[in-house]
């Protein structure tokens, strides 16, 4: 399929901060601007640092982690809309 619309934010996690558990319907690419952590997609772990890119499946369950005790982590979301 071709995406008709992106959808982006910017989202920062402040040092060790946890985003909610969530999934979404859409596929989405998750862009790391600054600091490191990882992620856990559908029980995988996937550690990301400044410069990586991550894809998300549509319908993956995932969580987002900042693994940096003094420093924000900030990422750019692109969201496929449909």
């Amino acid at each position: 399929n071709i995406t008709q619309s992106i959808e982006s934010h910017i989202e920062a996690y402040a040092p060790n901060a946890t985003g909610q558990k969530h999934g979404h319907l859409n596929s989405a690419v998750f862009y790391v601007l600054k600091g490191h952590g990882h992620d856990v997609h559908d029980g995988k772990r996937h550690d990301w640092e400044a410069g990586d890119a991550l894809i998300v499946e549509n319908g993956c369950v995932h969580q987002h982690f900042n693994d940096d005790p003094k420093d924000e982590s900030i990422v750019l979301i692109m969201i496929d809309l449909l």
